[in-house]
């Protein structure tokens, strides 16, 4: 008998047993859970001469590991140690019997822990079908590339069995999975023998680094950490230099969450800078506020410009946080708020309001990567804001509503050019809240003086509208 024969032969088997034997999918193969240490959760599971292996009752679950002294015995399992734990009755004969002393590989357990978060204090079942139902399934999964390889398809498994078993409604536990990359660390190898080789091996002082003793020219590459290339970095190392917020927004700030992440603490000067900017707009504001005397005068183009760019921040900052999740693009658009707010001239930021607003959105939407550095920023603004309906100044700025897109009075216009025939005939100017509204657009178009010039009283087999980022355009085909 073959393999191929063989298998077959032990599936038939299976299925006269009622035990499985089934082929259901391509990639999910049998899944040893038992492992020979301590650190898992029990089996719960006993052995007995006459019964065989019995259930732990339920009404004697769970089982809890005991406490070790130590873990220094090796080739057998910790829990060996221990016959006053393991040394149990079987619960159906009564006859000394010994508990299971393998434990559950941990991928047991995170296999079905988001039912368990669900309702985590509930000690009558492991969760609530009705609660679980309506929290589940998962907005978002984010994981390594190993844990969309192997967790990710054990989770699925264990949720496709209790839907099966009518345990929960749900059939998939995640509505959307985000694979992130590697921060890969610059390695150096010897080509003539391909052994890496550590930076105290290394002598830096000329163009190419060289190995000290040999002399030879090495190969680098960035490669995933690891002990054994010698690549790895401590982050302690770099916190304890710039603070963990200002290395928080670095590495956002380097790549989008699928792209691996080339180590070079050298670049993170840029994001101090910003940091710095950021931290003079709010000190130049506070001074302006406690030096100055009240002015009510208002730029409203200045302000029209603020909040522009403003709300353009708010909205490509949300649709990362919230969609896309490229918080690299979120942070580019956090600086070039900065930027617009740095060149207001000082009579602005010290009356106005939309200048102000502007600084409390930049705090708020910054404190989810930098926390310490906006909750500072925050308090800063809010020892001289003035009140608002939007922002709670009493408050930290982990406790603000999110900001909102606003509409402003004057209308902002947009280009939409006119072609009759291929041949561009002019532009008609139209509000920029109409510019993805066909019809409307056309009606102003009919109604303008191009619009009557070439278009009225002609007819048209065919109208093409094509939406551009800083314009439209409209194409009338006779």
């Amino acid at each position: 008998m073959n393999r191929a024969e063989a298998k077959e032969a032990v599936m038939k088997k299976a299925r006269e047993q009622g035990i499985g034997g089934h082929m259901t999918s391509q990639r999910q193969c049998d899944w040893l859970i038992s492992r020979q240490r301590y650190w898992g959760t029990p089996i719960p599971i006993i052995h007995c001469k006459n019964c065989k292996a019995v259930p732990v009752p339920i009404n004697q679950l769970p089982v809890e590991l005991p406490k070790l002294a130590t873990l220094t015995d090796k080739g057998k399992s910790a829990l060996q140690q221990i016959p006053e734990w393991y040394n149990t009755t079987c619960p159906k004969c009564g006859e000394p019997s010994q508990r299971e002393m393998d434990t559950m590989d941990t991928f047991v357990d995170s296999s079905w822990y988001y039912l368990r978060f669900t309702d985590p204090h509930n000690e009558q079942e492991e969760f609530n079908r009705e609660i679980a139902n309506s929290l589940m399934p998962v907005d978002l999964y984010i994981g390594g590339k190993e844990h969309a390889i192997l967790h990710l398809l054990k989770a699925r498994f264990i949720s496709h069995f209790l839907h099966s078993q009518g345990l929960i409604e749900h059939k998939e536990p995640f509505k959307r999975l985000l694979v992130h990359s590697l921060v890969m660390g610059p390695s150096y190898m010897l080509p003539s023998t391909g052994q890496y080789v550590t930076k105290e091996e290394i002598d830096f002082s000329g163009n190419e680094p060289v190995e000290k003793v040999s002399k030879e020219k090495l190969i680098i590459k960035f490669e995933k950490m690891s002990k054994s290339k010698h690549n790895g970095v401590d982050p302690i190392d770099a916190i304890a230099e710039h603070g963990i917020d200002t290395l928080r927004l670095f590495i956002l700030s380097r790549a989008s969450p699928q792209s691996n992440m080339m180590w070079n603490v050298d670049s993170i000067v840029g994001i101090i800078r910003w940091k710095n900017k950021m931290w003079q707009l709010i000190s130049r504001h506070i001074k302006l506020k406690k030096d100055s005397k009240s002015n009510d005068s208002v730029d409203k183009d200045k302000d029209l410009q603020i909040l522009k760019k403003k709300n353009t921040a708010i909205k490509e900052v949300s649709k990362q946080y919230i969609d896309n999740y490229k918080l690299s693009i979120a942070i580019t658009r956090l600086i070039t708020l900065t930027k617009v707010l740095g060149s207001v001239p000082d009579t602005v930021s010290m009356s106005s309001v939309e200048y102000e607003d502007a600084l409390a959105s930049l705090c708020v939407m910054l404190a989810p990567m930098a926390p310490h550095i906006a909750s500072e920023m925050w308090q800063g603004l809010a020892s001289v804001a003035e009140p608002s309906s939007k922002y709670q100044w009493d408050k930290t700025v982990l406790e603000q509503n999110w900001p909102v897109l606003e509409e402003y009075s004057g209308e902002d216009m947009i280009k939409v050019f006119i072609k009759v025939n291929h041949n561009t005939k002019g532009y008609v100017m139209v509000p920029r809240h109409l510019r993805d509204n066909q019809d409307e657009i056309q009606k102003l178009v009919d109604k303008s003086d191009l619009g009557k010039s070439y278009l009225n009283g002609r007819t048209f087999t065919k109208v093409v509208f094509t939406s551009k980022v800083n314009y439209r355009r409209m194409k009338f085909v006779s």
